[in-house]
């Protein structure tokens, strides 16, 4: 790691403090560097393989008692001296600026939903678990009474692949509620996010099967036009962009979107439903 850090930084520097954390999918990198007068300066951006080999690292150490670290300080030298430590304990922030001791200044919350997926990911026994990140694995998970699906949705409940994306519903409104951001989530802008997601997962036959039980309780049930489209090719490039099955987008794309309002709407809290 120091050797790559020397190497990607270039001339010019006496010293180098990074600060790097990973929680689940994400990961960010900060230091700073001091010249050789004293000055303080960023470090350039990162490169790419920096960020790999601190992730690779992260993966190695870690261990099914003690799951894994999610900070890691290296200060190395010019001369090619270094020293490296590890948070495994303390509840990481995201280094927005750092000091040459290695301290994180203006450093922002990791969201709750994140840090639950990194626990699930890396777990840890009892004994190894700091009391923060057991009352956040203890914490009541939102409830969704979604038991029977409204009339204009129902036949969409027979689907299972419209199940999945309800599943997927469920999970992104619960995240948002644990890091206090539903106000802020839209439904149109999860419907477009869910149907990229949609288009890139199944096959061209999973995904017009999907819209057939959207149409389902529409009178007019007119079957796309289909010629020449490769049925088991991904979804998005045999259909995204197809005048004849445009429609059929759109009609996922509507549901998505009535699909999330209804789960917003029927969602509880864990303490609600079990008062």
């Amino acid at each position: 790691m120091a050797s790559l850090t020397l190497r990607t930084l270039g001339q010019g520097w006496a010293s180098c403090t990074d600060v790097f954390v990973e929680v689940a999918n994400t990961q960010q990198l900060n230091g700073i560097l001091l010249t050789s007068d004293g000055q303080s300066v960023r470090r350039p951006a990162p490169e790419f393989e920096l960020y790999r080999a601190w992730g690779h690292l992260r993966e190695v150490m870690s261990g099914p008692d003690r799951g894994a670290w999610m900070t890691g300080h290296l200060r190395v030298s010019s001369d090619g001296h270094y020293s490296m430590d590890f948070d495994w304990d303390e509840r990481p922030v995201w280094p927005v600026a750092v000091d040459p001791e290695g301290t994180i200044h203006n450093g922002r919350d990791v969201e709750r939903s994140a840090l639950l997926d990194d626990l699930r990911r890396f777990p840890r026994e009892a004994r190894m678990t700091p009391v923060w990140m057991a009352n956040l694995q203890a914490a009541p998970r939102p409830v969704f009474r979604d038991d029977v699906w409204p009339d204009e949705l129902r036949a969409m409940q027979e689907n299972e692949d419209w199940i999945v994306v309800a599943e997927g519903i469920k999970r992104l409104i619960s995240d948002a509620i644990l890091d206090d951001e539903l106000d802020f989530v839209e439904d149109d802008e999860l419907a477009d996010g869910l149907l990229q997601d949609v288009l890139n997962g199944v096959d061209a036959r999973r995904f017009l099967s999907m819209a057939a039980a959207v149409r389902s309780s529409v009178i007019d049930q007119r079957e796309p036009d289909t010629s020449g489209i490769e049925l088991s090719g991904n979804a998005r490039q045999m259909l995204f962009g197809n005048q004849n099955t445009a429609a059929e987008v759109e009609v996922v794309r509507d549901a998505l979107k009535a699909l999330t309002a209804f789960e917003r709407r029927v969602v509880v809290s864990a303490e609600t439903d079990h008062a």
